[in-house]
């Protein structure tokens, strides 16, 4: 699920541009904070884009888990290495035999988990797509109709270069969220 975050802050900032860009001022400014971080939230967050990322997820259930077998395996290998390595009766093949089934183990263990996060990530991008647009629509459709003039990320200023002081800030996360989640 990490992965969706990092994904993320790019198409939220444009999102935040173009809402600041359309959003209609009248009288005083309405300002507004969201936290998108909290879309993912399995419990508070967006549906759609909560089931889309268990969706993804689930796709690499059978890949983590040969990964932690292999761990796991490499890890029993190195400790009987260690061990033999200490005894004066150790046969030298067997010994040989398992530090190359550790180097193989090495290998594999390397190719798998950076295959399968060049899958997850690309499918990850796929899925979450269409989740992202349509939650920018709304975005957009809820800030007119809220009428805000700027809507500001925090959860995003990786530089803590944003910084929204003031009585007249609205957290609308909570309130968003519900929005979204009664569209059909």
């Amino acid at each position: 699920m990490k992965s969706f975050v990092r994904i993320f802050p790019i198409a939220t900032f444009l999102l935040l541009v173009a809402c600041a860009a359309t959003a209609q001022t009248a009288g005083a400014t309405k300002i507004g904070i969201i936290n998108s971080a909290a879309f993912a939230g399995e419990k508070t967050g967006i549906t759609k884009f909560v089931n889309a990322a268990k969706g993804v997820d689930a796709q690499f259930t059978a890949t983590r888990a040969q990964l932690t077998t292999w761990r796991t395996r490499q890890a029993s290998l190195r400790k009987e290495i260690e061990t033999q390595q200490g005894s004066p009766a150790v046969d030298p093949a067997s010994l040989q035999r398992k530090y190359d089934e550790v180097q193989k183990l090495e290998v594999d263990i390397k190719r798998t988990a950076e295959d399968a996060q060049t899958s997850f990530e690309q499918k990850s991008r796929i899925a979450l797509q269409p989740v992202q647009s349509a939650i920018g629509k709304a975005l957009q459709e809820y800030v007119k109709a809220k009428g805000f003039a700027l809507i500001f990320d925090p959860s995003r200023d990786q530089n803590g270069l944003l910084l929204v002081i003031g009585d007249q800030v609205t957290d609308i996360t909570t309130d968003f969220i519900a929005f979204f989640n009664a569209r059909p």
